[in-house]
């Protein structure tokens, strides 16, 4: 809890008006946001041009880490649903 005191004041070097320069939109911004925020408290991004390289890479679908994020409970297009139920 200590650390999360002492980090709230600290802010990322870009915010969500910047993302939406970019191209990025709806909560895409905030997952980004919440990537570039956590990425700037553990140093690996430290300037703006590290932040906006970060949200274009997240834009375009590739990031150097894994993230958590929801599944499609579709199965996508090229398998056969040929004795399935609609979801």
């Amino acid at each position: 809890m200590r650390h999360a005191v002492e980090d709230r004041p600290r802010r990322p070097p870009v915010n969500g008006e910047d993302l939406l320069a970019l191209g990025l939109a709806g909560p895409a911004v905030g997952r980004a946001l919440a990537r570039i925020r956590s990425a700037f408290l553990d140093g690996a991004v430290k300037t703006r041009e590290d932040a906006l390289a970060l949200a274009r890479e997240l834009g375009r679908g590739r990031s150097a880490a894994p993230t958590r994020g929801r599944r499609s409970r579709r199965p996508p297009s090229s398998i056969p649903t040929e004795g399935r139920e609609p979801p």
